[in-house]
């Protein structure tokens, strides 16, 4: 494997390791505000500060026109409404059934729809089949999944 590829796992492994720390710092907000909801706008909130910052600061690029905008297909901004679903689904669940049974969820849940969005080329991925190696991997994974919800219950 290449050395850059291992930058590259290792940030991701980085990254995955802060959605359970974020999602119970969103919780805490959410329920000192008293709703899932809230703690939601706070966390986009600081999430669009720090961007704005980056943009603005940091990289500086050239911002796009009004008609470059106009020309992205309606389902792209579909992302942002995801991110809603997710930071606010998190926030609710975390506190009820602990962040390990969430984000275990979670992980199982990217991947069956990575392994699906591979498969089939969804959305420009580059087209990688599905292979017995994978299978196997996949269930090793939900068997793991299982052990996990079974000793948490």
């Amino acid at each position: 494997m290449k050395i850059e590829h291992l930058l590259y796992i290792s940030l991701a492994l980085a990254a995955g390791a802060l959605m359970p720390l974020q999602s119970n710092l969103n919780a805490k907000v959410g329920s000192t505000l008293g709703s899932p909801f809230l703690g939601t706008i706070i966390n986009f909130m600081g999430g669009t500060l720090l961007t704005v910052f980056i943009i603005l600061v940091l990289v500086r690029p050239q911002l796009p026109t009004k008609e470059l905008l106009q020309q992205l297909p309606p389902y792209y901004y579909l992302g942002g409404i995801l991110g809603v679903v997710f930071v606010t689904t998190s926030l609710f669940l975390v506190p009820r059934i602990g962040a390990l049974n969430v984000f275990a969820s979670i992980i199982a849940g990217q991947i069956v729809a990575s392994l699906l969005f591979d498969h089939f080329g969804l959305m420009g991925v580059p087209v990688k089949p599905i292979t017995l190696q994978k299978i196997i991997g996949v269930t090793l994974l939900g068997t793991g999944l299982l052990l996990i919800l079974k000793d948490n219950n």
